[in-house]
Order: structure tokens, then sequence, then C-alpha cells
């Protein structure tokens, strides 16, 4: 199966601070920017500091 290349930036709130998430990874080819977004989330749920997180800013763009 081929897959996609992504480059994203992930922003999260929570009562600590905010908190801003750069990272890369392969998804299927059919993926689009919205059916990364809870894969990427729950790889960076462990690095979160503080209660309540809230994303408020996401981007996530193919790499060719």
């Amino acid at each position: 199966m081929s897959s996609k290349h992504w480059k994203w930036t992930l922003v999260i709130q929570t009562d600590e601070g905010t908190f801003t998430f750069n990272g890369e990874t392969l998804a299927p080819a059919n993926s689009t920017e919205g059916s990364i977004l809870p894969g990427i989330a729950e790889d960076v749920r462990h690095d979160i500091r503080g209660r309540n997180p809230q994303i408020v800013g996401y981007t996530a763009r193919p790499v060719n």
C-alpha cells in the first residue's frame, strides 16, 4: 500500500500554558489533513503538561 508523507504542527492550550508540537508522519495515500489529526493527538498526549488540554491550532501539509 502506498503512503503519503506529512509535516504537521499542533498547538495545545492547557492550564499551564500553550505548547507547540511539530513532527512528521506517514499515512495512507488517501489520507487528509483532518484524518491524521487523531493519531497525531494520541502521539503527543504523553508530552502535554497541565490539565484540560485543548487543541487551539493545527496544520498539516503533504511533503513531496
